[in-house]
């Protein structure tokens, strides 16, 4: 007994392979290490089983927060950022994806560094005319109306605080940090509205 469930646990890592380069989306199958440095095996949307290494200098982050390794569970939605040179894969970040809607929102061949260091070169005022799941519209007073999509990442600030998304109302003004995304369309970094109190 104990022969043939070394044969499959043997046969079972031998399936694993290294995770490519770049973005990297998948569920945890498992952690094995430390606090400070281990394995991560990812089971990917193909199907396939990737390994992939981590340390103490990895972001590990669930609901905006960062957290240690040991706070990845398995079953776990995760988006990682991965590199490899001649060596085995490397996760730079690991997201734990909580809300099922970004793995459809997110566009397959988007540049992983985009997560690490977001494009914002465009702000702009505006009042929200309509909420989407995955956009808003707003009318400047410049510009006209403007369809702005929402990241996974996109920040949203009421009266100096982080808040969720879900506390902005349609009418709202608001300020908004944007880029251009690959394929050209406007995205939201951050999105900010209300009075900023003074301090005590």
């Amino acid at each position: 007994m104990r022969l043939i469930v070394g044969l499959v646990l043997a046969a079972a890592l031998g399936a694993q392979e290294q995770a490519p380069p770049g973005l990297v989306r998948g569920k945890l199958e498992g952690r094995a290490g430390t606090l400070s440095s281990g394995e991560l095996s990812i089971r990917s949307v193909e199907g396939l089983l990737w390994l992939c290494a981590y340390n103490d200098k990895t972001y590990i982050e669930r609901e905006r927060l960062r957290i240690a390794a040991p706070g990845l569970k398995p079953g776990d939605s995760i988006e990682m950022v991965t590199s490899r040179s001649s060596g085995p894969c490397y996760a730079r970040t690991v997201h734990v994806l909580t809300d099922p809607a970004p793995a459809t929102r997110l566009r397959a061949g988007r540049p992983g560094w985009e997560s690490i260091a977001p494009r914002g070169n465009l702000t702009f005022t505006g009042i929200v005319l309509r909420l989407e799941a995955t956009s808003m519209l707003l009318r400047t007073r410049l510009d006209g109306q403007k369809t702005v999509l929402l990241r996974q990442d996109t920040g949203f600030a009421g009266s100096g605080r982080s808040v969720d998304s879900s506390e902005l109302r349609v009418n709202t003004r608001v300020f908004v940090r944007a880029g251009r995304n690959p394929w050209g369309d406007l995205e939201a970094y951050q999105v900010v509205w209300g009075e900023i109190l003074p301090g005590r």
